[in-house]
């Protein structure tokens, strides 16, 4: 292993902990009178809704109303969904230009009748606390909230590098964070309905495959303020639980494209430390000197000090790191192919041009 092996691994390992200093989390929660509206757009999720909406019941700020917008599901979406005691709504046929979450959301929009619109998906759960600390949190524009993963079964843990890159080139964690992040976590969205008709609301980014960065860009371009935190105890969610095929769709829709919107420099910060990732198990995996192990030890040291701050991932993800770093690369370049040779992208039976 070479001196400049070194030195680089060592670069990208230094803009890693810059771009993950500190993950802001959510606001103590605090008295407050504000109607909240809870809006989810839901296809086919009639077994992830049961945990959402018992969450939802729990609350200590407890929602005006849950407005359920069946998507055209397949499944028993509707019946799960008004048993627990959610109002469901179901979508009008897709417009010619939208994609079918926006058109899920703008449904439910639609129809809200508090002083704030809490968007959140399926998969979310809510500590009893969320949504009074969302509140608190809340600013007159968009408060978007990464929730924390939990991961049970061994494929949910290839899922490591993207939630930790996503991180990373969002600076949101960086030591000196932009006041204009740039970008949205689509799971858990707060705002006024005030603030989302002047910023085009959801017809603004209708046919957006990755709806949640464009609806921040839309709000800055208004004026309005974009800001972005982590779930901690808060917000959590489970992600492809159903399997491999799921997580190749999802993190194929948005990791490119992601990328592509990311500001520069968080996303160059991101690249060194993927690129460091590459050299530091490589090197290890031919181990050809004591340096090549010292390299592959603390890259895995760091990645499990920030897997431990993004979800319950096992330690084995970061000492065997290069197998979720390859599935990483791999889901990379297949959202590549997706978006710049097939022009699109395939998300729940749907395919969304991009």
């Amino acid at each position: 292993m070479t001196g400049s092996t070194i030195a680089f691994v060592a670069v990208g390992l230094l803009a890693g902990t810059v771009l993950f200093w500190r993950l802001p989390t959510l606001a103590t929660s605090a008295p407050s009178r504000r109607l909240v509206s809870v809006i989810v757009p839901a296809r086919d999720e009639a077994a992830r809704l049961p945990a959402l909406l018992d969450s939802l019941a729990t609350q200590s700020h407890p929602p005006l109303e849950v407005l359920v917008v069946d998507d055209g599901s397949t499944d028993d979406t509707a019946r799960v969904a008004s048993s627990a005691g959610a109002t469901v709504l179901t979508a009008p046929a897709l417009p010619t230009g939208w994609a079918g979450k926006p058109w899920a959301c703008e449904t439910g929009v639609a129809a809200a009748r508090g002083d704030l619109l809490l968007l959140v998906d399926a998969d979310v759960r809510l500590a009893p606390d969320a949504i009074a600390r969302l509140v608190a949190s809340a600013t007159d524009g968009l408060l978007s909230v990464q929730p924390f993963h939990e991961v049970v079964r061994p494929h949910e843990q290839l899922s490591a590098f993207p939630n930790v890159v996503a991180l990373l080139a969002s600076g949101i964690a960086a030591m000196r964070t932009s006041p204009r992040p740039g970008l949205a976590f689509g799971p858990c969205l707060l705002t006024t309905p005030e603030a989302l008709a002047s910023a085009g609301g959801f017809e603004g980014v209708a046919g957006d495959a990755i709806e949640d960065i464009a609806l921040a860009r839309a709000y800055q371009r208004a004026g309005l303020p974009v800001t972005c935190l982590a779930g901690g105890d808060a917000v959590r969610f489970r992600m492809y639980p159903s399997g491999l095929v799921a997580l190749v769709e999802g993190w194929g829709k948005n990791l490119s494209g992601g990328a592509r919107r990311a500001r520069p420099l968080p996303l160059l910060g991101a690249v060194l430390w993927v690129c460091a990732a590459v050299s530091a198990g490589l090197e290890g995996i031919k181990a050809d000197t004591p340096w090549a192990a010292v390299v592959y030890v603390v890259f895995a040291a760091q990645l499990w000090w920030m897997l431990r701050r993004v979800g319950s991932f096992s330690p084995w993800a970061a000492v065997a790191f290069p197998i979720p770093l390859v599935t990483f690369v791999a889901l990379f370049g297949w959202s590549l192919v997706q978006r710049v040779v097939r022009g699109e992208v395939t998300w729940r039976g749907r395919q969304i041009p991009v």
